[in-house]
């Protein structure tokens, strides 16, 4: 991160960066980063990458908090686009690991079942007499 959000600070750049932020290091299983939320008795986190982006001089800086909300990330981008500002346009997209959700959900789930709680499981499809595939 510093050294790529450096160089195009120091060279001027003036393209668009999109940092993809899902609180974990995705390569590696799910261990904590600096940026993970949680609390961490060995290591140091909640370190937000915006606020690193911005120690490197970003001027032009975005944070998409919920990445699936695709209007809010297609708003971001087209402003990233078309804003006269010189320099690198750094977008942060982040939104917790799907993974790491089903995760973190799953006990409370198979507790609230257990518990005879109804427990609603949405499903996603897709409709193909909407959606031609084109």
């Amino acid at each position: 991160l510093t050294s790529s959000i450096g160089n195009a600070v120091f060279n001027k750049n003036d393209g668009v960066i999109v940092i993809v932020d899902n609180f974990y290091s995705a390569a590696t299983g799910g261990q904590d980063i600096l940026s993970s939320r949680a609390s961490n008795r060995t290591k140091s986190t909640k370190h937000p990458i915006t606020e690193a982006v911005k120690g490197m001089g970003v001027k032009w800086l975005r944070h998409v908090d919920r990445t699936y909300d695709v209007g809010k990330m297609q708003d971001s981008l087209r402003e990233a686009l078309t804003t006269n500002e010189k320099g690198p346009k750094v977008i942060v997209a982040s939104s917790e690991c799907m993974l790491n959700r089903q995760r973190r959900e799953k006990p409370l789930v198979d507790k609230a079942i257990k518990g005879g709680e109804r427990v609603v499981k949405p499903k996603f499809g897709v409709d193909e007499d909407i959606c031609t595939g084109d």
